[in-house]
């Protein structure tokens, strides 16, 4: 048994007065399978335990003879003062709820009215996660369709890439594709940067900052020429 859509048991400000007058279960249950509205019961879980106990409700207009929504209300006795009603609500299968074999008493002559508006809520809840449910099926329905898409573009760039190699039509090629914004052909370019060192010179000085004062653009040449010659590049220095 699978005990579904359990939700937190929430007091409304009912009072159970002593002596009231109280109504009668419903001969017959509304979905078949399911006790009867008013009949206290409980619903188990997949080891036998009682999950909740207390008056049966189901919402006819959405159950099934495989699957209720069920509400059962029961009263808070451990509440101080005035004795308030507590409403469990969930969706589950008829073997998991059944009449109790001992019960403090039928259901109040208000039952009805009392759960009815707790059906009506959860209708609204179970759309909700429903809704939820539906669009994020949706979006992950959109995001592969925009994934096959994005490869079916990448596949057809690639192939006019190589159509434009085979016909010689490398120029206009890349030319039509940076107009349309489309990915080109990829190949070797020589980009020129500016790189700033720092190095460290040998400068004959009485101080370090008499050395720093003599140093100039020649010892820096002559460093360079002398420890990086195994690099193959051009430069320039600054003023």
């Amino acid at each position: 048994m699978t005990v579904l859509d359990l939700r937190a048991d929430f007091a409304v400000a009912s009072p159970v007065l002593e002596n009231v007058e109280v109504l009668e279960a419903m001969p017959a249950p509304l979905v078949p399978g399911f006790p009867a509205e008013g009949v206290w019961s409980e619903v188990f879980d997949d080891c036998g335990d009682v999950v909740a106990s207390g008056w049966f409700s189901i919402d006819a207009e959405v159950s099934t003879r495989d699957m209720g929504r069920v509400v059962l209300v029961s009263p808070r006795l451990a509440v101080p003062g005035p004795k308030l009603l507590s409403a469990w609500t969930g969706s589950v299968a008829p073997s998991a709820v059944r009449a109790a074999a001992v019960a403090p008493g039928s259901a109040p002559v208000w039952f009805g009215q009392y759960v009815r508006p707790v059906h009506e809520s959860q209708r609204v809840v179970v759309e909700l996660a429903a809704e939820r449910d539906r669009s994020a099926a949706l979006e992950r329905a959109q995001g592969e369709s925009v994934r096959k898409h994005q490869e079916w573009i990448d596949e057809l760039n690639d192939r006019a890439i190589e159509w434009a190699d085979d016909n010689s039509l490398c120029e206009q090629f890349d030319r039509f594709m940076e107009e349309n914004g489309l990915r080109g052909r990829e190949r070797d370019q020589e980009v020129e940067v500016t790189v700033t060192a720092t190095m460290t010179v040998t400068v004959r000085g009485v101080s370090q900052r008499d050395a720093q004062e003599r140093i100039d653009s020649d010892d820096i040449r002559e460093h360079i020429s002398g420890n990086l010659s195994y690099l193959d590049f051009d430069y320039a220095l600054a003023d």
